[in-house]
Parts: C-alpha cells; sequence; structure tokens
C-alpha cells in the first residue's frame, strides 16, 4: 500500500538534496510505480519533511549542523524515521538552528503564509507606541519605558501619547527586568494594556509623585504605517539640508520614496541626513533603490553581496547574489536621484539589518558620516520558502499553507565587510530631554546640522543599559528579505 499518495505526492518523492537532486528526480518519477512505500513521505510527517528540504536545500548554515547534512539519510525511509521523531514542526525546526540564542534567533516557520506575505509588506497589529525599555541609572531591578515615536493614525496617537513620554507602570504593575517581556514585548498575549507615566525623571530613575497619576489605555489595532515618517528641508544660511526619517525598507512605498528625493532635487539640497534610529527591517530591493536615490552616479557599482550555503553559491553566477545601483524602481519608473559624494545617517544600537546594509554599502563609494550610536551588527538575508518542488510559490502543496521563512544568507559590502558600524560622531539619546522629531529640538537631528554648518563634534555614550524595544513584537523585526536565488 502506498502511504499519502497524491499527485502533489509524486513531486516530494526523494525529497534528498544533492548535486545531482534533478537527475535523480527524472529517475525516480521513471520508476514511479517500481517503488515501494518506503519512497513516500507520510501525510503526518509532510509539513516536517517540508521543514527539513528547506533547510537542507537553502539554511545559511546547512553545512555546520549535522542532522541537515545531505549525508545523514541514506534512504527516504531513514528520513521519514528521524522526522517522526519530532513532535511538530516547530520543534523540529528549533533543533535545526544554528546557536539560536547567539547567532540565529529569526528564522520560523508560519502555518499561514498568506497572513505572513502581508506582515512582510508591513501590515502589523500594533498600539502605534514604539518603545524602548532601559535600566533605572540606579542599577536595581527596576526598569522604564520611554516612547521613541508614535504611528499616525494609530491607537496610540488617538488616545495621546507622544515620544518622550515615561512609563514605570504596566497594567498597575511596576516594570521590572523579570517581568516586562510579560507585560509588554509578547504582542499575543499583550494586545491590550494600560501605561502609568511618570511625573518625574528623577536622574534616570523615573518616579511617580501625584495621588493620581497618568494613566493611557493602549489597544493593538491592525496598520500599515508608511515607513516615510518625515521629510523636510532645513534652510541653513547657505546650506540647504534635506531630512528624512525613514522606518522601514518597505517595497511598498518606493513610489512614495521616490516622490520624496524628487523634492529634495527640486530644493538643490546640498547635503542629506537620513533617521535610521529605529529602522530595522525591509527589502534588500528597497535598500539597493535608497541607495541609488542617494547616488545614482554610481549606477551598477555594488552596494550588497549575498552570501548562501554552499549549495547555493557554487550553483549560481556571482551576478546572481549582488544588488547593484539602478536608475529605475522595479516598476520601470525612473528614479529621481542625487547624486550625493557624502551623505550623513542617524543611527542607534536599534539601527539594524535593512538600515546597515545600506550604511555599510555606500562606504566604499562614498564619504558616509554616522551621528548618533554604534549600530546592532545584523547581517542576515531571509528568504519565503513555499512547500513545493522548487520552494517557489508555484504549485504548492494544497493540503496546508506553511511557509518558512530562515536565514539564507550573510550580506557583505563590496569589499566583503559586515560589522557594527561604529558612530562618527557619538551622542546617546537624553530620555529626558528627546525632542520633537524632525525638528531641531532633537538633540541627535542638531548634532547633525551643526556637524554639518560648523564641524561640531560630540562623544557623549549612553550611561543606561538598554533591554528591549516595541519592534520585538513584530516577527519581521531584523528581517532583510532577499528573493530565493
Amino acid at each position: 500500500m502506498i502511504v499519502g499518495f497524491s499527485e502533489y505526492s509524486k513531486n516530494k518523492i526523494m525529497k534528498l538534496t544533492s548535486p545531482i537532486k534533478n537527475l535523480l528526480f527524472i529517475v525516480i518519477i521513471a520508476s514511479l510505480f517500481n517503488c515501494s512505500k518506503e519512497e513516500f513521505v507520510p501525510d503526518n510527517i509532510e509539513v516536517h519533511d517540508f521543514v527539513w528540504g528547506s533547510m537542507n536545500a537553502y539554511y545559511r548554515w546547512q553545512g555546520e549542523i549535522p542532522d541537515l547534512s545531505d549525508r545523514s539519510f541514506s534512504t527516504r525511509e531513514q528520513l521519514n524515521t528521524y522526522l517522526m521523531g519530532f513532535e511538530d514542526e516547530n520543534t523540529l525546526l528549533q533543533s535545526l538552528l544554528y546557536r539560536p540564542t547567539e547567532i540565529d534567533s529569526v528564522s520560523f516557520i508560519s502555518d499561514d503564509f498568506n497572513i505572513l506575505e502581508e506582515q512582510l509588506k508591513g501590515n502589523i497589529e500594533t498600539t502605534g507606541m514604539e518603545f524602548e525599555i532601559v535600566n533605572f541609572q540606579d542599577r536595581s531591578n527596576n526598569v522604564f519605558g520611554y516612547v521613541e515615536f508614535v504611528h499616525p493614525g494609530s491607537n496610540a496617537e488617538i488616545n495621546g501619547v507622544t515620544r518622550g513620554m515615561i512609563f514605570t507602570e504596566v497594567d498597575g504593575t511596576i516594570l521590572t527586568e523579570d517581568n516586562f517581556r510579560g507585560l509588554l514585548l509578547n504582542s499575543t498575549n499583550t494586545p491590550n494594556f494600560t501605561i502609568t507615566l511618570a511625573d518625574n525623571y528623577n536622574n534616570g530613575n523615573p518616579e511617580i509623585t501625584v495621588p493620581a497619576p497618568t494613566t493611557i489605555d493602549l489597544t493593538s489595532e491592525p496598520l500599515n504605517p508608511n515607513p516615510i515618517l518625515i521629510n523636510k528641508v532645513f534652510l541653513e544660511g547657505a546650506d540647504k539640508i534635506g531630512y528624512l526619517l525613514y522606518n522601514e525598507f518597505n517595497g511598498e512605498f518606493l513610489s512614495e520614496l521616490n516622490v520624496v528625493f524628487a523634492n529634495f532635487r527640486a530644493e538643490a539640497i546640498s547635503d542629506l541626513i537620513i533617521d535610521l534610529r529605529y529602522t530595522s527591517n525591509g527589502t534588500i530591493e528597497t535598500v539597493a533603490t535608497l541607495a541609488s536615490l542617494i547616488s545614482g552616479q554610481l549606477k551598477d557599482e555594488v552596494i550588497a553581496s549575498e552570501v548562501w550555503n554552499e549549495k547555493v553559491n557554487s550553483n549560481r553566477i556571482t551576478q546572481l547574489l549582488q544588488s547593484v545601483v539602478t536608475d529605475k524602481l522595479p516598476n520601470g519608473d525612473i528614479l529621481n536621484s542625487l547624486a550625493l559624494t557624502k551623505i550623513y545617517f542617524l543611527t542607534s544600537n536599534k539601527t539594524a539589518s535593512a538600515a546597515e546594509v545600506l550604511i555599510n554599502g555606500l562606504s566604499p563609494h562614498i564619504e558616509v558620516i554616522t551621528i548618533g550610536e554604534e549600530t546592532k551588527g545584523v547581517y542576515n538575508a531571509s528568504s519565503l520558502l513555499y512547500d513545493s518542488e522548487d520552494y517557489q510559490k508555484t504549485n504548492i502543496n494544497p493540503s496546508h499553507n506553511y511557509v518558512m521563512l530562515p536565514v539564507v544568507a550573510g550580506v557583505t559590502n563590496k569589499n566583503g565587510l559586515s560589522d557594527k558600524i561604529p558612530a562618527t560622531q557619538t551622542l546617546a539619546e537624553d530620555y529626558n530631554n528627546l525632542g520633537v522629531l524632525g525638528e531641531k529640538s532633537d538633540p541627535i537631528l542638531n548634532l547633525a546640522i551643526e556637524n554639518i554648518v560648523s564641524g561640531t563634534t560630540s562623544n557623549v555614550v549612553s550611561e543606561f543599559r538598554r533591554l528591549g524595544n516595541s519592534k520585538e513584537n513584530y516577527v519581521t523585526n531584523e528581517i532583510l528579505l532577499t528573493p530565493l536565488k
């Protein structure tokens, strides 16, 4: 008896990846009806087989995981037996990750590719309040949250939350290092919560001194925020300085980004400041597009090189694994590129992934000045893998909607470099004086402007430990999406 056989199952036979996979597949199809039942994937481990097969084919660290080796299982029956030893697909996946607490904390599987695809387009569930959690200055176990910014039109904005607010309680519970994640950074269990504002900064040990402190009720709601939060031009004497607060490298808003740069061109800006302090995810295509808008004179120069596992690297031409400066949007529209030879970025310890790839990618080509703090150092690219013969979204398995989003590559600049990016001028955020985003009252933006105008320098480091931030609530946090190669 053939177990779990269907038309789709033919495409899953002997899905053991090897250099002669295609030839092997043809031979097996030709001898299909001579195969024993052990050559097929039982229905109850169909998703398990998808997890193992996709990780074996494309996982960045496939060569470092013994159970993903092409030589681990000599027969289909052996692989089936191995897969049956895992309770569910998540348990299997976790067992295959490379140093998950240190290196790979982002690879995951979703049970509905429709939902994940929308999330990757920027559709999220959020209160709209983006915040960071830091320890008290007195080094006690207490922590506080401060509001970095609020998404326009969100529940947080409607309820009066503004940048710079500090809160020390959630749902009436004092925040500590031990409980803040459970109260704030688990969006599944905490879609709604109430914050209590501190009214006295108290030298970094915020406290509530009034009898009836201010509380704000917040509710998570669907939102598709525009990543272009602020764009404007500052006139500083003879200097025209463009400013862009860019929150996500979202490919759904490329036309809007092109319009922003058309305005910068029309204003004939002399310098450009791009604020990436709170930016940690997006698509490699958008990275290349923004690099092209900044310095269009670099057409065809390499901005990012992807290093996949040996199985992929050895079978792909170099150009397929590179992103270069272009003169057109993906839809064919001409880019309103500038020709800057110097660029200023505002950075923080949360600047990661797509944002770092842009900064690092431009560094070999033009002068790059970073104002703020050292970046996080995340240079991993991920791809969507569907349960089909080639893992693309064609002829996918109709019996489920699971999709994988594993790390598939490391990303470097043209010189092969990828690391944390130090600040050219260091200035940590002052939680008691954040100022207004997009205004010179924001000390870090003001430093960038003063650096351009008069060469002002700074070396002010943070005295706080940063413990977490609201972006951890999004499954797309620190994800750099690249097409499957």
